[in-house]
Protein backbone atom coordinates (compact mmCIF):
# COMPACT_ATOMS: atom_id res chain seq x y z
CA UNK A 1 0.00 0.00 0.00
CA UNK A 2 0.99 3.52 -0.36
CA UNK A 3 2.69 6.09 2.41
CA UNK A 4 0.48 8.38 3.50
CA UNK A 5 2.18 11.57 3.65
CA UNK A 6 0.60 15.80 4.03
CA UNK A 7 1.81 17.76 0.89
CA UNK A 8 -1.06 19.89 1.34
CA UNK A 9 -0.09 24.40 1.33
CA UNK A 10 -1.17 25.78 4.55
CA UNK A 11 -3.46 28.32 3.84
CA UNK A 12 -2.46 32.04 5.22
CA UNK A 13 -4.32 33.52 8.16
CA UNK A 14 -5.56 36.83 7.86
CA UNK A 15 -7.08 38.44 10.81
CA UNK A 16 -8.38 41.88 9.25
CA UNK A 17 -10.60 41.11 5.68
CA UNK A 18 -12.26 44.18 3.39
CA UNK A 19 -15.37 42.46 3.49
CA UNK A 20 -16.55 40.46 6.58
CA UNK A 21 -16.51 36.53 6.63
CA UNK A 22 -19.19 34.09 5.12
CA UNK A 23 -19.81 30.77 7.24
CA UNK A 24 -19.93 28.28 4.67
CA UNK A 25 -20.58 24.16 4.93
CA UNK A 26 -18.72 21.70 3.22
CA UNK A 27 -20.04 18.24 2.59
CA UNK A 28 -18.86 15.00 1.28
CA UNK A 29 -21.46 13.94 -0.80
CA UNK A 30 -22.61 10.60 -0.65
CA UNK A 31 -21.69 9.59 2.80
CA UNK A 32 -24.50 8.83 5.32
CA UNK A 33 -24.43 10.18 8.00
CA UNK A 34 -22.82 12.66 5.77
CA UNK A 35 -19.01 13.85 6.88
CA UNK A 36 -19.60 17.62 7.13
CA UNK A 37 -17.84 20.93 7.98
CA UNK A 38 -18.40 24.29 8.44
CA UNK A 39 -16.13 27.31 8.09
CA UNK A 40 -15.50 31.00 8.45
CA UNK A 41 -13.52 32.14 5.51
CA UNK A 42 -12.47 35.56 3.92
CA UNK A 43 -15.03 35.80 0.86
CA UNK A 44 -12.13 37.22 -0.71
CA UNK A 45 -9.57 34.82 -0.80
CA UNK A 46 -8.84 33.18 -4.40
CA UNK A 47 -9.92 29.87 -5.24
CA UNK A 48 -6.28 28.86 -5.20
CA UNK A 49 -6.18 29.27 -1.84
CA UNK A 50 -9.86 27.98 -0.58
CA UNK A 51 -9.09 24.87 -2.67
CA UNK A 52 -6.20 24.40 -0.80
CA UNK A 53 -7.35 25.30 2.60
CA UNK A 54 -10.40 23.06 2.48
CA UNK A 55 -7.70 19.89 2.03
CA UNK A 56 -6.57 20.48 5.50
CA UNK A 57 -10.03 21.55 6.90
CA UNK A 58 -11.60 18.53 5.76
CA UNK A 59 -8.94 15.89 6.48
CA UNK A 60 -7.50 15.31 3.43
CA UNK A 61 -3.65 14.81 3.11
CA UNK A 62 -2.93 16.11 0.08
CA UNK A 63 -1.13 15.12 -3.06
CA UNK A 64 -4.14 14.77 -5.40
CA UNK A 65 -5.67 17.01 -7.54
CA UNK A 66 -8.71 19.16 -6.91
CA UNK A 67 -10.54 21.39 -8.38
CA UNK A 68 -14.28 23.61 -7.50
CA UNK A 69 -16.43 23.51 -10.04
CA UNK A 70 -19.88 26.35 -10.95
CA UNK A 71 -22.09 25.06 -14.01
CA UNK A 72 -19.67 24.48 -16.85
CA UNK A 73 -16.72 26.14 -15.20
CA UNK A 74 -13.89 24.52 -13.49
CA UNK A 75 -11.26 26.48 -11.12
CA UNK A 76 -8.34 24.57 -10.80
CA UNK A 77 -4.68 25.84 -8.80
CA UNK A 78 -2.42 26.48 -11.90
CA UNK A 79 -0.60 23.75 -13.02
CA UNK A 80 3.86 24.16 -13.30
CA UNK A 81 3.22 23.21 -17.09
CA UNK A 82 0.69 26.32 -17.60
CA UNK A 83 -2.86 26.70 -18.58
CA UNK A 84 -4.50 28.41 -20.90
CA UNK A 85 -7.20 30.60 -19.87
CA UNK A 86 -10.31 30.04 -21.15
CA UNK A 87 -9.61 26.84 -23.14
CA UNK A 88 -12.25 24.83 -24.96
CA UNK A 89 -13.00 22.52 -21.59
CA UNK A 90 -14.02 25.33 -19.05
CA UNK A 91 -11.24 25.20 -17.34
CA UNK A 92 -10.06 28.83 -15.23
CA UNK A 93 -6.70 29.49 -13.34
CA UNK A 94 -8.21 29.58 -9.58
CA UNK A 95 -6.01 32.06 -8.78
CA UNK A 96 -7.16 34.79 -10.52
CA UNK A 97 -11.09 34.21 -9.16
CA UNK A 98 -12.22 34.93 -5.36
CA UNK A 99 -14.35 32.96 -3.80
CA UNK A 100 -17.63 35.84 -3.41
CA UNK A 101 -17.85 35.98 -7.51
CA UNK A 102 -18.70 31.92 -7.01
CA UNK A 103 -20.65 32.11 -4.11
CA UNK A 104 -22.00 34.62 -2.25
CA UNK A 105 -25.35 34.85 -1.29
CA UNK A 106 -26.95 32.47 1.24
CA UNK A 107 -27.76 29.61 0.06
CA UNK A 108 -25.65 29.71 -3.30
CA UNK A 109 -23.20 26.76 -3.87
CA UNK A 110 -21.07 25.20 -5.63
CA UNK A 111 -18.79 21.94 -5.97
CA UNK A 112 -15.06 20.90 -5.03
CA UNK A 113 -14.05 17.25 -6.53
CA UNK A 114 -10.26 16.11 -4.27
CA UNK A 115 -8.70 13.44 -5.85
CA UNK A 116 -9.78 12.89 -9.48
CA UNK A 117 -9.17 8.52 -9.15
CA UNK A 118 -11.29 8.35 -5.63
CA UNK A 119 -13.58 11.46 -7.02
CA UNK A 120 -14.34 12.99 -3.49
CA UNK A 121 -17.53 15.21 -4.67
CA UNK A 122 -18.08 17.84 -2.00
CA UNK A 123 -21.15 20.36 -1.64
CA UNK A 124 -19.68 24.12 -0.74
CA UNK A 125 -22.90 26.06 0.47
CA UNK A 126 -22.85 29.87 2.05
CA UNK A 127 -24.39 29.05 5.24
CA UNK A 128 -24.36 32.81 6.17
CA UNK A 129 -22.77 36.25 4.80
CA UNK A 130 -21.40 39.35 6.92
CA UNK A 131 -20.37 37.27 9.69
CA UNK A 132 -19.26 39.55 12.34
CA UNK A 133 -15.94 38.11 13.11
CA UNK A 134 -12.33 39.31 14.68
CA UNK A 135 -10.34 36.21 14.94
CA UNK A 136 -8.11 34.71 12.85
CA UNK A 137 -9.51 32.97 8.96
CA UNK A 138 -10.42 30.39 8.12
CA UNK A 139 -11.83 29.14 11.20
CA UNK A 140 -13.62 25.78 11.71
CA UNK A 141 -16.72 26.43 13.77
CA UNK A 142 -18.18 22.69 13.53
CA UNK A 143 -18.50 19.49 11.54
CA UNK A 144 -19.01 15.38 12.28
CA UNK A 145 -17.05 12.79 11.46
CA UNK A 146 -14.37 11.83 10.37
CA UNK A 147 -12.90 12.36 6.98
CA UNK A 148 -12.16 9.16 4.79
CA UNK A 149 -8.39 7.76 4.75
CA UNK A 150 -7.16 8.64 1.36
CA UNK A 151 -6.87 6.14 -1.29
CA UNK A 152 -9.55 3.93 0.00
CA UNK A 153 -11.28 3.47 -3.01
CA UNK A 154 -13.70 6.23 -3.03
CA UNK A 155 -17.31 6.21 -1.58
CA UNK A 156 -17.40 2.08 -1.99
CA UNK A 157 -14.45 1.32 -0.08
CA UNK A 158 -15.00 4.29 2.15
CA UNK A 159 -18.57 2.58 3.16
CA UNK A 160 -16.64 -1.03 2.93
CA UNK A 161 -14.15 0.46 5.69
CA UNK A 162 -16.78 1.93 7.84
CA UNK A 163 -18.36 -2.06 8.10
CA UNK A 164 -15.17 -3.78 8.72
CA UNK A 165 -14.82 -1.31 11.76
CA UNK A 166 -17.80 -1.73 13.01
CA UNK A 167 -17.94 -5.97 12.29
CA UNK A 168 -14.66 -7.43 14.49
CA UNK A 169 -15.64 -10.60 12.27
CA UNK A 170 -15.29 -8.65 8.59
CA UNK A 171 -13.02 -10.58 6.73
CA UNK A 172 -11.03 -7.50 5.68
CA UNK A 173 -10.93 -6.05 8.90
CA UNK A 174 -7.23 -7.09 9.63
CA UNK A 175 -5.93 -5.87 6.63
CA UNK A 176 -7.50 -2.91 6.76
CA UNK A 177 -6.12 -1.85 10.21
CA UNK A 178 -2.45 -2.95 8.89
CA UNK A 179 -2.93 -0.61 5.85
CA UNK A 180 -3.85 2.40 8.28
CA UNK A 181 -1.70 1.19 10.82
CA UNK A 182 -4.68 2.23 13.04
CA UNK A 183 -7.98 1.60 13.67
CA UNK A 184 -10.49 4.38 11.60
CA UNK A 185 -13.29 5.67 13.95
CA UNK A 186 -15.71 7.09 11.53
CA UNK A 187 -17.70 9.14 14.26
CA UNK A 188 -14.52 11.03 14.89
CA UNK A 189 -14.23 14.74 15.27
CA UNK A 190 -12.43 17.42 16.74
CA UNK A 191 -12.98 21.29 15.50
CA UNK A 192 -9.84 21.92 17.41
CA UNK A 193 -7.89 19.55 15.72
CA UNK A 194 -9.30 20.85 12.42
CA UNK A 195 -7.40 24.66 13.29
CA UNK A 196 -4.58 22.86 14.46
CA UNK A 197 -4.44 22.09 10.84
CA UNK A 198 -5.21 25.15 9.43
CA UNK A 199 -2.41 26.80 11.27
Amino acid sequence: MPARKTTARKPSLKRATASPPMRIRVTLLYTAPPVWREFLVDPEMNLSDFSHMLIPGMGWEGGHMHEISKGRTRYRPASPFGMDEGDDDGETDAAKTVLNAVIEKKGSSCRWTYDFGDSWEHEIKVVESGVEWSGALPFCTGGARACPPEDCGGIPGYENLCDAMKDKEHPERLDLIEWLGEEFDPEAFSAAKVNGRLR
